[in-house]
């Protein structure tokens, strides 16, 4: 296949990089930050939030994770206003579950966060977190890259969460993907995934065999795209997911069609997207998505609509409107734009930052400035601005980062400052620059781990 001549270029040029660099969506899921109670833990890619350097290993049902199907909205209503504050473990209100009617509460203690980015140019980095607010950059080995796409799972089941990058190229110059396996002690062992040299521009990881280890989805420019199986013992075996060779810029997993198994979603450019039901065996049906070709840049799922079911939420750049596929729960969807205009979005992410139960949707751009489209649960979503100005955010994460019991937005931005949008709590958001420099950040997304020894309490 030949490069198409209208791929979105934007100028990313810098000091110790003066060319023009290619800007593609990475991986931007739906992030709703919740603790694993069930098998198949889904991750997400990107720049993550995640306790590296924690001081004893965790198990792997306190690993915070994205949505994974039918069970997310339930746990994240559990979940979503765990708050610890000035070092002090509290209870928390009991908060009414829509679906179950049960009430159910949690007891939390105060948690820390890393964030781990990526650049495509330079470094990948570990922010490691102080503990006051404050976050020291390191520069995580593997050297300059070009990654697209990191995302965070505990690939070797040792209770350390490990990273996996996912890098790009052209031509002659493509990389192998890399697998930075966590030693506890902010130090990480490197070494190259199979599949070969690739142009990826997004992972992500989901336990699509149901055997609770995680297993790689890889997105590539040009080329198949990739199931690497995890087969426990820090070896994977690839094969090619149906499709062909596609220009894919953004994948996510869900269980679609509720039965139990993880789905693939593929966002391409100015092509259908896809979607791939999981048969429960490492074989996938693949079906077109509605919508018709677009330049789509980022595909995230909720239940927007408050269905029980998940949504779709396409994210599509050059000026074109994004779209809500509402999920008809029989294997149909049905398409409607959503509002905001035609912008060039290049990142989507979803979570309920108003507290109020239904999952908003936040909407990343290219030189425009970020948006959230506030749901308010009878069908509708009105859009409002973010602070930050006029941005190139190619990835968005969620977390509750001051632990106050409401989910701040972070943004990752290209040749300008990172930043973490302080939810209020009052539908306003407090501007905050991150550490690390203006750089090339192509990824940024959130995990949470409880921190060790805190129970967790359901009533």
């Amino acid at each position: 296949m030949q490069r198409k001549k209208n791929t979105l270029r934007i100028n990313t040029a810098s000091p110790q990089n003066n060319k023009s660099m290619i800007l593609y969506k990475l991986p931007s899921r739906s992030i709703v930050p919740t603790i694993v109670i069930v098998a198949g833990l889904t991750s997400y890619a990107a720049a993550s939030i995640v306790d590296i350097d924690a001081s004893s290993p965790h198990s792997p049902s306190d690993h915070y994770a994205t949505t994974n199907g039918k069970s997310k909205l339930s746990e994240y209503l559990v979940l979503k206003g765990s708050s610890a504050t000035n070092g002090a473990t509290k209870f928390l209100k009991p908060k009414r579950n829509r679906k179950t009617k049960e009430h159910d509460r949690k007891l939390q203690a105060p948690q820390l966060f890393d964030i781990v980015v990526g650049n495509d140019g330079e470094a990948n980095q570990l922010l490691v977190n102080n503990g006051n607010n404050t976050f020291t950059a390191l520069d995580l080995p593997g050297g300059a890259l070009t990654t697209q796409s990191i995302v965070i799972a505990d690939i070797d089941k040792d209770g350390f969460d490990d990273i996996i990058v996912g890098n790009a190229g052209f031509g002659n110059n493509k990389q192998a993907n890399q697998l930075l396996i966590n030693s506890g002690n902010n130090t990480f062992t490197v070494s190259d995934l199979p599949g070969g040299n690739l142009s990826t521009f997004s992972i992500v990881t989901a336990d699509v065999n149901n055997d609770m280890f995680e297993d790689i989805i890889v997105g590539n420019l040009e080329q198949a795209n990739q199931l690497l199986i995890n087969n426990g013992n820090n070896t994977f075996t690839a094969s090619d997911l149906p499709g062909g060779d596609l220009f894919t810029l953004s994948i996510a997993t869900a269980d679609v069609d509720n039965d139990g198994n993880l789905d693939i979603i593929v966002g391409n450019e100015n092509q259908d997207n896809q979607l791939l039901i999981n048969n429960g065996n490492n074989t996938f049906t693949d079906s077109i998505l509605p919508g018709g070709s677009s330049f789509t840049l980022s595909i995230a799922t909720a239940d927007v609509d408050n269905d029980r079911d998940l949504d779709i939420i396409v994210g599509n750049s050059g000026r074109q409107t994004n779209q809500l596929l509402i999920n008809d729960g029989n294997g149909t969807f049905t398409v409607s734009d959503l509002p905001g205009g035609a912008f060039s979005t290049a990142s989507i992410a979803t979570a309920d930052v108003d507290n109020d139960g239904f999952d908003d949707i936040i909407i990343g751009n290219i030189n425009q400035a970020n948006q959230v489209l506030i749901n308010n649960g009878a069908g509708t979503l009105a859009v409002e601005t973010l602070p930050g100005g006029t941005l190139i955010t190619p990835s968005i994460a969620i977390a509750d980062v001051d632990n106050d019991g409401d989910l701040d937005i972070i943004l990752g931005n290209v040749r300008q400052a990172n930043q973490v949008l302080i939810n209020d709590g009052n539908g306003t958001f407090t501007n905050e620059t991150l550490p690390g420099g203006t750089l090339g950040t192509r990824s940024i997304a959130a995990i949470r781990k409880a921190a060790p020894g805190v129970s967790m309490f359901y009533s």
